[in-house]
């Protein structure tokens, strides 16, 4: 006789039919509870396999009496119940805050001087690398263990954590990428918080964990108080209590099983052998074909001269240098820091891979989270658009434009007029969840965009305007309401409204941050003029408080509240 381990045929028959056994269970509670429908057309069959259920004088399912129907039926619910028990082990806001917990408790004591200094975490860390010698050491003797700690930490909770994410059905999710982290000058949230519910930030220690292995002491030192401080701005977001979490910090590629980095490589692989095609001219059936003619051009000049397509040579967008500056600058930079590329064509076909390598895996992790990608960087942007552009011409689109243009077009807001508005401050994003307001402020901006996105995929200038367009529609409406409450002429009981009436209350800034009509008689009552009894209101005046209320409370009057802060 053997034994399962010596047959491993035998092993996984026990095995199935210890999931049968779980299975069923499950789905007839699931059936119980009413958590799974049936089909009308199906009911029948399900009732008929139920009712061959049997149990032994032990209680025990007897496997033989569960048909085929139920085994493939239960398989479902078991998934669901399986996702439920990884999502029982921790909440979300508790894996969120125990992570913000130990960057504070290290380095909490940094981003207080940093707030009362007023520095940006770039300024911050500079400040830092720069310091004393023994300063330093202090500081780079315990990043590894910092580093280890943040590993484990994810290793132990980025399941439970992105099961609960992808369960989030019902939110709207932005994730970032692009990049290492957002621009430490601002806060992205304040860009695009009021479209999306979530959004999803990379750990930036686990990003960048194998670049502190060659980074210098003082390098390590700016980059682990850099992103200390980075991570820090967002606390409050985090932690804030609200039904979906404004913002959310995981880890991404570094930790993501090999399968995925494989799959990854292979899509990055792909893109690069088509954009080089186009970029040289040539077509490229390979990335080891691009690379054995990248080895060619063994100069500058060379690799500049090669391009056929100037218009998709691009190293940094935010560079204002002339191309030749940028290709000795990557290759005596990342290329050969990270990947020991010196050769100038290497370097342009490996740039072009790590691009859309990173491209690809934001998309893979937008579609795991069910999510829109979100992103800052302007040379990750180009390099994303041509992803989509060569997924298109071959004939795979993948991401609901529409959403991408409403994101990206908040995203573009900074720098226009209303420059306030990709800065609404974080008690401004926080109490529109609060006060449900945000659904409003949505159907708002994203009035007229579906069609400008069906119409005209990549014009996301105009998306921008439309936006824009909104908002100041919005304000200007937002305005005249408050202007026609304060206007109207209602009496009750011979007295003019405006005589009871918190002085100035009605004026815009009172009507965006003041209290309501009612609810008034102990606040301020030396600013009454001859209020009226209770007694003496008609019934009209409900339409009076709720206008008032609306003005105050509706989501534009949140948002001018805080338009003081600009």
């Amino acid at each position: 006789m053997t034994t399962p381990e010596e047959n491993p045929d035998e092993a996984e028959r026990l095995a199935y039919e210890a999931r049968v056994r779980r299975r069923v269970p499950i789905l007839l509670k699931y059936l119980k509870e009413g958590k799974l429908s049936v089909a009308d057309k199906l009911a029948p069959q399900v009732r008929e396999s139920l009712a061959k259920l049997r149990y032994d004088a032990q209680g025990e399912l007897v496997l033989d009496s569960v048909d085929e129907f139920i085994r493939s039926m239960a398989i479902y619910p078991d998934y669901l119940e399986s996702r439920e028990e990884t999502k029982s082990i921790a909440s979300l806001a508790e894996i969120q805050r125990k992570y913000f917990s130990v960057i504070e408790s290290n380095f909490g004591f940094i981003y207080d001087k940093m707030v009362e200094a007023n520095w940006t975490p770039q300024r911050t860390a500079e400040h830092f690398a720069d310091a004393r010698e023994e300063t330093v050491d202090h500081l780079n003797e315990s990043i590894d263990e910092l580093l280890a700690y943040f590993t484990e930490f994810w290793q132990a909770t980025s399941e439970v954590a992105y099961t609960h994410l992808e369960d989030a059905h019902s939110s709207i999710k932005a994730v970032f990428g692009g990049d290492m982290f957002p621009r430490d000058d601002e806060n992205i949230v304040s860009k695009c918080g009021l479209y999306a519910d979530t959004v999803v930030l990379p750990d930036p220690f686990v990003r960048t964990r194998m670049h502190f292995t060659k980074w210098s002491k003082r390098e390590r030192v700016f980059y682990m108080v850099k992103h200390s401080m980075n991570v820090l701005q967002y606390k409050v977001l985090a932690v804030a209590e609200v039904d979906k979490p404004i913002v959310v910090i995981l880890p991404d590629k570094e930790l993501m099983p090999e399968g995925e980095l494989e799959e990854i490589a292979r899509l990055g692989a792909e893109d690069c052998v088509f954009h080089c095609s186009k970029l040289f001219g040539m077509p490229f059936k390979s990335l080891e074909e691009v690379d054995a003619y990248g080895r060619t051009l063994d100069s500058i000049d060379k690799a500049i001269a090669s391009v056929r397509s100037p218009e998709r040579l691009l190293i940094n967008a935010e560079d204002q240098s002339d191309l030749k500056q940028q290709l000795a600058e990557l290759c005596e930079g990342p290329a050969k820091l990270f990947a020991g590329i010196t050769n100038p064509g290497q370097a342009l076909v490996n740039n072009s891979f790590g691009r859309l390598a990173v491209a690809n895996e934001l998309i893979l992790k937008a579609a795991q989270l069910s999510g829109t990608p979100l992103i800052e960087a302007p040379t990750s942007w180009e390099y994303f658009k041509w992803k989509l552009e060569y997924d298109a011409e071959r004939a795979n689109p993948g991401l609901d434009v529409s959403r991408l243009h409403m994101t990206r077009a908040l995203n573009e807001l900074g720098g226009r007029k209303l420059e306030w508005f990709g800065r609404v401050p974080v008690k401004a994003l926080i109490e529109l969840r609060q006060t449900g307001a945000i659904d409003e402020v949505r159907a708002l901006l994203s009035s007229g965009v579906d069609e400008i996105a069906q119409s005209a995929p990549g014009d996301f200038e105009a998306t921008s305007q439309k936006v824009m367009d909104n908002i100041n529609a919005a304000f200007d409406a937002h305005l005249d309401n408050v202007e026609k409450l304060k206007q109207k002429k209602w009496k009750f009981a011979g007295h003019d409204v405006g005589s009871w009436l918190v002085s100035g209350a009605i004026e815009v800034t009172a009507a965006c941050v003041g209290t309501p009509i009612w609810g008034l008689s102990t606040f301020a009552l030396n600013q009454f003029l001859d209020a009226p009894k209770l007694k003496d209101i008609p019934k009209d005046a409900k339409e009076i408080a709720d206008l008032s209320k609306k003005v105050k409370r509706s989501p534009i009057g949140v948002l001018f509240k805080y338009k003081t802060y600009e």
